[in-house]
Formats: structure tokens, sequence, C-alpha cells
């Protein structure tokens, strides 16, 4: 399988393809009906494509499945990360019928059992946006979301998402969050495995020595360059072993 979908993604990079993903390629696009059909002719090219590679290679129906998966998310993906480019834009809002048609088109792989790579950003952008819109409705958080989103593997997968990020960016679940989580996600290997986590997180922290050697950097001096900045930082340690935690800025906590 892996072999297969290697060969698929080889061959498609040599033909080349828009970056849908780069906030330039938005511009050109007044509206969310211009976008909606140029994804919606990317999507059947695609398709067509990808049963023309199928006829020619003959993969494992598994390959098939994730393949689908990757080539729907794929449109998916610009459709809603557009939601913050044209409400940065215009400030407009779209209409139901365009979650609709994303939930359309992303709706043949909720049996399948695969996801493709941009599977959690259409619904971490989907469920943001809906919760935000429903805030500004005075509704209840989830209430928007979830007349959006349908099959419910697809929800439980996204909730425990958001809550695993809150682990990434340094915080403990609380005792609220994970009643919460226990009434929305069945999958007890999704649950369990994030209430482990949250556990040994949580032991980590109390743990009073964890600390004790730690310096905590409040002010640093103006360097010209990458090498000079490096020097400064592993000057301390000059004999030890250093291992260097590297964030983009774009990235949390560091952006924080």
């Amino acid at each position: 399988m892996h072999n297969e979908i290697h060969l698929y993604f080889r061959e498609k990079m040599s033909k080349g393809s828009p970056d849908y993903t780069n906030s330039t390629w938005f511009t050109q696009f007044s509206n969310y009906q211009s976008l909606r059909d140029t994804m919606d002719a990317v999507y059947h090219n695609n398709l067509s494509d990808l049963h023309h590679w199928q006829a020619t290679h003959r993969p494992e129906t598994r390959t098939m499945q994730y393949l689908r998966a990757h080539v729907s998310y794929e449109v998916a993906m610009p459709l809603t990360q557009y939601l913050y480019h044209q409400r940065s834009e215009n400030n407009s809002e779209p209409g139901e019928d365009w979650f609709r048609h994303i939930d359309s088109i992303t709706a043949i792989n909720g049996n399948t059992g695969h996801l493709s790579q941009h599977f959690i950003v259409v619904h971490r952008d989907i469920r943001n946006h809906s919760n935000s819109r429903a805030r500004s409705l005075k509704l209840n958080a989830d209430s928007l979301y979830e007349t959006r989103i349908h099959h419910p593997r697809e929800k439980e997968i996204t909730e425990i998402w958001f809550a695993a990020r809150h682990l990434a960016q340094g915080t403990a679940l609380k005792d609220d969050l994970i009643l919460d989580l226990k009434s929305k996600v069945k999958d007890t290997l999704l649950l369990n495995t994030l209430i482990r986590r949250n556990d040994d997180f949580k032991l980590l922290m109390s743990d009073g020595n964890l600390l004790s050697n730690t310096q905590i950097v409040t002010q640093f001096p103006p360097l010209a360059s990458a090498e000079e900045i490096f020097r400064h930082i592993t000057a301390p340690y000059r004999g030890k072993v250093i291992y260097l935690d590297i964030w983009g800025t774009g990235a949390a906590p560091a952006a924080k």
C-alpha cells in the first residue's frame, strides 16, 4: 500500500499543480462561488486522473480508499481555509450550502477508515468558524458545528485532536473537559490514550525537581546572526550534551 501511494504522489508531483494552501493563491477569487466552481473542477479532474491511474496500475482496494480520501480533502481544505481569508477581506459569511457542499465532497470517506493528511485542517477550520459564528449569534458553542459535521467518527477524532492540542501546549486537561469528552467520544482507544497522556503529564508537572535547575530567560541580547545566537545559547554548557528544541515563530507556544 505504501509503495503504491508513493508511486501515485511521485507521478502526480511530476505533473505539477497550484499550491492551494498558499494565501496569495486565494486573491484571484472575489467571492465564494468562484472558488467553489474552481475547486469543483479540480475535484472532478483529480478524480478522473485517479481512476485513470487505477486502471493503469491496478492498486489494492485500501490504496484507492486512501487516495480518494486524499483527493476529496485536498479540495475541501482550500474551501475551509478561504473562510478566514474572505472574512478578513470583506467580513462576509458563507451560507449553510457552503458547508453542505464541503460535506458532500468528504462524506465518501466516512466509512472507509482512511483519512488524509488534510483531514484535521478541514475539521479544525469548520469547528473554529462554527463556534466563533455561534458565539456571535449568542448560541451554544457547538450548535452550528453539530449541524455541519454529520459523521460521528469525524466528530470524535476532531474532539480528541482539540483536547490533545492543550497537552501539546503544556496545559493539563481539566476534569470537566474529560467528562465532556467521555460524553462525546465513544472510541475507547482514542479516549483512553488521551486520558493516559493527560495523567502522565499531570504526574510529571507535580514533580518538584523538574524545574529546580531550569533557567528562565526573560531578556536576550541583540545578536546579528544565527551563529552569534548559537554561540550565546551554548556558551554556558561547553563540554556537555545539548538538546535544542527549535520552534518556528508561527508555532505555539513560542509565538506567545
